[in-house]
């Protein structure tokens, strides 16, 4: 993460250097007759896609943090969870409804207040990062004076994005990867058991479902708006 924003503080400060040498020579942004227009755009939406699937990345990270179950930490509680060796266990307990037995899950221990804050901390610093990114790095591909300086651009900023990627699986060993498989699922489920209190509604189902073209229309506004922005 610090690689990470190292490098980011020097897309930024590239980026301030070129627009002062356009502002220098009198020269528009964007509009260099040594590009080629429909190139810039697609190294623009290509590399603010490669941004929205960190961002995608990070929502879904929140969205996890947020459906761990909270423990009050209790001495009892506390005790219970180091008996069984872990900090979430779930409880499995048959309930009947009329005439009906139903299996029903509920979970025991997780997060206590202030680690949940810390988590969502690190997502806070994280998506700062991914959006202070987007920011310069689409600055820096629009403002090139080449064709060359275009496609050079775009991959360097690829590369800078996926420095944490990079940094997990050089850095993280097997036994921690198996570890983070291994976290449990939380979340809603599609059902037609109305009962079931973590059932999805429809508009989650229709949101799954018709969720892509949102991506587009988010991708593609976006890179609209970054290109006003900075040209």
């Amino acid at each position: 993460m610090v690689a990470q924003a190292g490098a980011i503080y020097f897309v930024f400060k590239l980026n301030d250097e070129t627009t002062t040498n356009f502002d220098k020579e009198g020269a528009k942004y964007c509009e260099s007759d040594d590009t080629d227009y429909f190139l810039r755009l697609i190294c623009l939406v290509t590399f603010v896609a490669t941004c929205a699937c960190d961002f995608k990345e990070s929502f879904h990270y929140f969205q996890y943090i947020l459906r761990v179950p909270m423990r009050n930490g209790s001495e009892q509680e506390t005790d219970a969870l180091n008996e069984v060796k872990t900090s979430l266990a779930t409880k499995h307990v048959v309930v009947k409804h009329g005439e009906e037995y139903k299996l029903e899950v509920s979970a025991f221990g997780g997060f206590s207040r202030w680690e949940q804050l810390v988590a969502l901390g690190w997502g806070l610093i994280k998506f700062a990062m991914e959006v202070g990114l987007v920011v310069a790095g689409s600055g820096y591909v629009l403002h090139a004076d080449s064709n060359e300086n275009l496609l050079l651009n775009s991959v360097a900023l690829a590369f800078v994005s996926q420095i944490d990627d990079v940094a997990y699986n050089f850095a993280v060993t097997s036994a921690w990867k198996t570890i983070m498989r291994g976290l449990p699922q939380f979340g809603l489920i599609f059902t037609d058991d109305d009962d079931l209190p973590y059932k999805a509604g429809d508009f989650l189902f229709f949101t799954q479902l018709l969720g892509q073209w949102f991506q587009v229309i988010f991708l593609l506004g976006l890179s609209a708006m970054l290109w006003t922005v900075h040209c």
